[in-house]
């Protein structure tokens, strides 16, 4: 079974929204994170509730796992909209999801909204989700010559979301591939809200590989973020997963990742549990 540690950061928010899970199911691991929206106590209670539900549907349910991973995305939308739907305080209530089953050298991946999954594989860093912001189509915009860079940088949608888990509607955008992602021994899946993307790919896969253990990893990617101490910083979530390498490995890459730590970015620890 793969090993996985989280840690979070609250930022300049007064609550935390983020939510995380993972859960052994049978021998595949399954990790969560949903970054939840519509205001202090209703984001935190959107992606609590999604987190929550999703799981229990998704260790119920049988078939394949894409087959699963949406069964288990319609159970976490129709709690969500029971639980809001009649609260008009609460309209506008909702949460982004990235779920991955890890299971014998693969990964399977349901998402909606724009948090993060990304693989770390020999300190290179490659997102395996859809993103279900704005950003996408600007970036085209922007190849295509419609706009310029500076306006691509200071786009007031550049963040609005395409996609999410609503109270009473359907994620416009679902991403989940009918094939899973291979993962090689020792490689590492980083799920995060979009508060962790306040670092560039290539510091975030430096700071991972720094650490031979998940948690101590998740926890100094988000020290870092801590340390940057950036206005309006959002809350930040990050749920890493590393597989097993092969017998003798372990030795080998933690003695590498004892001199890498050296030259590790250092930040404060700072760990929400």
């Amino acid at each position: 079974m793969p090993e996985w540690g989280v840690a979070q950061v609250l930022g300049q928010r007064e609550s935390q929204q983020d939510s995380y899970a993972s859960k052994p199911i049978g021998n595949a691991l399954l990790a969560l994170v949903a970054d939840g929206m519509g205001g202090h106590a209703h984001g935190g209670l959107a992606s609590a509730t999604v987190a929550r539900t999703f799981t229990e549907a998704l260790e119920r349910s049988a078939g394949t796992w894409p087959d699963r991973l949406k069964l288990a995305l319609e159970a976490a939308q129709a709690d969500l909209t029971s639980q809001f739907e009649v609260d008009d305080a609460s309209r506008g209530a909702g949460t982004t999801v990235i779920a991955a089953v890890v299971e014998q050298g693969v990964v399977w991946h349901l998402s909606v909204g724009d948090s993060i999954l990304a693989l770390v594989e020999n300190g290179i860093w490659r997102r395996l989700n859809a993103d279900h912001s704005m950003l996408p189509l600007l970036e085209r915009q922007q190849a295509e010559g419609l706009i310029g860079a500076d306006e691509l940088v200071s786009h007031p949608a550049r963040s609005q979301l395409r996609s999410a888990i609503m109270a009473g509607g359907v994620p416009a955008i679902v991403d989940c591939p009918q094939e899973p992602a291979l993962l090689a021994p020792g490689a590492t899946l980083l799920l995060m809200s979009d508060g962790m993307a306040v670092l560039d790919s290539n510091e975030l896969a430096s700071i991972i590989t720094g650490y031979a253990n998940a948690q101590e990893a998740a926890a100094g990617a988000t020290a870092r973020v801590a340390a940057l101490e950036l206005p309006g910083q959002d809350n930040a979530t990050l749920l890493v997963v590393r597989t097993s390498l092969p017998n003798g490995g372990k030795r080998v890459a933690g003695l590498l990742a004892s001199v890498a730590t050296g030259l590790a970015l250092a930040g404060a620890w700072y760990l929400l549990t």
